[in-house]
Parts: C-alpha cells; structure tokens; sequence
C-alpha cells in the first residue's frame, strides 16, 4: 500500500464512521490533514514527540486550547480505527487544560462551606446520618430535590465486594421521568451507608430511602415517617446551613447541589460527558478521548471531616 492510500486510509475512517455526525466530521478530516501536513506522510514517523510538538505548534501560534483538544480527539479516533490498537502514539499526548465557563451564576459552596455543612452533622443522630447522606450525594452528583425524594430502596443496586455486600450504584429519576444510573464513589458510600444500616436495624428495607423523622421521645424513641419531602430537604439544609455559619445561609436551598456540583466537575478539569455520566443527558460521545475517562464524581475531592479515632 502506497503512503498515500494510507494517509487517505487515516482520513476515511472518519468519514466512513457511523457514530460521527457529518460537521464532525467535516471538522475531524481538517484537523488530520493539518497533523499530516506537519509530520509528513509518513506513518512510520507518526510518534507521540511529532504528535506533541504539533499540539505544541498550534499552542505558540495563539489557537485556544479547547481547538487543539479537539484536532488531538480527532487524530486519536482516527489512529485507534486505522491501526486497530488500543493505546497510539495520538493516545500518550496529553491534551492542554482549558479554562473552565463557569455556566452557572446561582450560589454555590466551596469545598470548606461543604465541610461544615457535615460537621454539623457530627452527633450521628439518626436525622444527622440522614442530612449527612442527603447533602454528600447532592454535592456529589448535582441530583435535583425532587429526585433525591423520590429514591427508594429499590433503587440501591448492592454489590459483594471481598464477602462485604456494599452499595455499588444509585438509580434515580431525571425530569421527565427518564431514569440514569451512577456509580457511586467512595466518599457516597460512607455516607449513605449508615443511614441505610440505620433504617435497616428498624426493619425498614423497602419503600422510600430518606424518611422524615420525629424528635426523640421520652424514651428515646424516634418515629420513622414517611418519605422526605422537597420542602423538607429545603428546611433541612437551611436549617444546616445556619448552624454552620455559611455566609447567606438564607439564600441556600437545594439547587445548590446542582450548581456546586457543576463548579466542582469544571474545575477539576471534568469534561461534557464525564459530567452527564452523573448528572445524565446527551451529549458528545467520549470517542476520540483515546479511552473513556471516569464520572466527574470521582475527580471531586473529598470534603468529608475524618472521623477521630
């Protein structure tokens, strides 16, 4: 085979892929014929230094990151089609970090804000294992009120891990009714964890997850309602937010779940799809990132307090 039927091989993979929409890949094809007008026609000298001195290239001639990412996507799908291997020489090219939009102007937390919104949970109260569960997933997964109060336990798919049965994943209720699955991390399944074991000593194993709760009575005793409400989880977390002195705790409602959420996965570098791995929705297909990267919830750091021994 000719060098040129094989950069146009490298082309038409591309355009022959079914999972490609046609302005992507108008766009895709521009983006591999600039790589082969800078390092030649040659596959043989088609390495990861020609490949980062390309990406390096466009950086010094002032082209904005997420262009450059988007032409080593774009080399990435094609080399992964063409030479039918897992890792190329596009894939050990790091792609430039990008400026992150900010695409929410709504009130959001910071890492230490979150902090203490869990230390006041700190007593391990039945109500403090549950706000705790409640605020941890919401903060880590952006979940909407009205789909946090529809959880049930049906909805905990359980996993064996080394003889140990652990929540392994959530599935949840998306406007519209649409239902998405995520993977919960480690940071999830501490806090989730106590509050079902909790329910779970009662006897409780069925029927809505978070539950409103009376005060203790004389004896101690703690009556289990029903499902927790969106207005409940509203007075909840203000209510925490007080306690926890955060600066216009009387503006804080759960939204803010949505909107840190989307802060954080930004600013630890999540992209689009990562993202929507969590929150659900459509958007652009992971190929072309060389490999599919993890859920925006693992990139978010953890804010949970360690517990003293």
């Amino acid at each position: 085979m000719s060098e040129e039927a094989k950069v146009s091989k490298l082309e038409s993979v591309v355009v022959r892929s079914p999972k490609l929409r046609p302005r992507t890949k108008e766009l895709y094809v521009r983006c591999i014929r600039s790589f082969v007008a800078f390092a030649g026609d040659n596959p043989k000298k088609w390495t990861a230094v020609k490949t980062q001195r390309w990406r390096d290239r466009m950086h010094e001639r002032g082209i904005k990151a997420q262009s450059i990412n988007i032409a080593l996507n774009a080399l990435r799908f094609a080399a992964r089609r063409l030479l039918r291997t897992a890792v190329t020489f596009a894939d050990e090219v790091e792609m430039l970090p990008r400026k992150r939009r900010q695409t929410t102007d709504d009130r959001t937390l910071t890492y230490g804000e979150a902090q203490r919104l869990i230390i006041t949970c700190a007593e391990q109260r039945p109500r403090d294992l549950r706000d705790a569960a409640m605020i941890v997933l919401g903060l880590r997964t952006g979940m909407l009120r009205f789909s946090m109060c529809l959880l049930d336990f049906n909805d905990l798919g359980w996993e064996t891990v080394s003889g140990k049965t652990i929540i392994e994943q959530l599935t949840f209720t998306r406007k519209g009714g649409e239902r998405h699955t995520i993977k919960l991390d480690r940071e999830m399944r501490k806090a989730l964890t106590p509050w079902v074991e909790w329910l779970a000593n009662r006897g409780i194993t069925s029927g809505p997850l978070f539950r409103a709760l009376s005060r203790p009575r004389n004896d101690g005793r703690i009556a289990v309602g029903e499902g927790f409400t969106p207005d409940g989880l509203y007075r909840m977390l203000r209510r925490r937010a007080e306690r926890a002195r955060i600066p216009d705790a009387d503006k804080i409602n759960p939204h803010v779940f949505r909107s840190t959420f989307l802060v954080w996965a930004q600013k630890a570098g999540a992209e689009p799809y990562q993202i929507a791995a969590v929150i659900g929705g459509k958007t652009e297909d992971s190929a072309g990132h060389g490999h599919v990267l993890a859920p925006a919830n693992t990139l978010i750091h953890n804010f949970m307090p360690e517990k003293k021994s």
